[in-house]
């Protein structure tokens, strides 16, 4: 495969994550028996599960981490990206995949403790310990939240510095980490449930950017990751 395919597929990866999750998110809400609480009642979870999870929430969840793998991909590319023009304070490059790879453990294991009382759902499952599950599951994937803020605003403020997005995207980035980084504070609120899928905005609109400018492709070219003499 030729380097620059290599590249595309790097860049590619954001779009990627971000389409799967919101179809996969879709599915899975479409599918569900009875619409999915915050911090449920006993009563609430009771209902959620009475009866068998439908294969509709199954594909909806196996798409969304599909999407987390992708966004794993992506974040490493960004790391190349960004240490190929980051030659005074790579150690925030790394700082930012470090938050990447947290955030990315964070959702998934979020997404297997769904996936168990998913499965155990019809089964006469203790509503008590399902409750506490599920609340784990939320707290884990608001965590998510946090460490999502710093991989975000470490590549805007790399952004800001070298130029390697645009100004715009820089900006936005710091704006949109900062008040999701505050929305941690009141996670239960209408602002922060629908401030989680800003940033998806913002990582489509980057990796459309990354894919469009050519420079980037010769940037990570001509530096030693993705070297002639690594790939072929």
């Amino acid at each position: 495969m030729s380097q620059r395919l290599w590249v595309r597929i790097g860049a590619l990866s954001g779009v990627v994550y971000v389409v799967l999750l919101i179809a996969g998110f879709a599915i899975g809400v479409a599918s569900a028996p009875t619409p999915p609480s915050i911090f449920g009642t006993p009563e609430q979870v009771a209902n959620q599960t009475a009866a068998v999870t439908p294969m509709g929430v199954w594909i909806g969840l196996y798409l969304e981490v599909v999407a987390l793998l992708c966004f794993v991909v992506f974040a490493a590319f960004v790391r190349t990206l960004t240490q190929s023009v980051e030659h005074e304070a790579q150690w925030l490059d790394d700082a930012a995949f470090g938050a990447a790879l947290i955030f990315a453990s964070l959702q998934l294991l979020s997404m297997a403790i769904l996936g168990l009382v998913s499965y155990r759902a019809g089964t006469g499952a203790n509503v008590a310990t399902a409750t506490a599950l599920l609340d784990l599951r939320l707290g884990g994937y608001i965590l998510s939240w946090s460490v999502g803020a710093l991989w975000l605003g470490l590549v805007a403020a790399t952004a800001l510095r070298t130029g390697m997005l645009g100004r715009g995207l820089g900006v936005s980035g710091l704006l949109i980490a900062l008040v999701w980084l505050a929305s941690c504070i009141i996670p239960t609120s209408d602002v922060a449930q629908f401030w989680g899928f800003v940033p998806l905005v913002w990582t489509t609109a980057a990796s459309i950017n990354m894919l469009r400018r050519s420079t980037y492709r010769r940037e990570i070219t001509n530096s030693g990751v993705l070297s002639s003499g690594t790939l072929s």
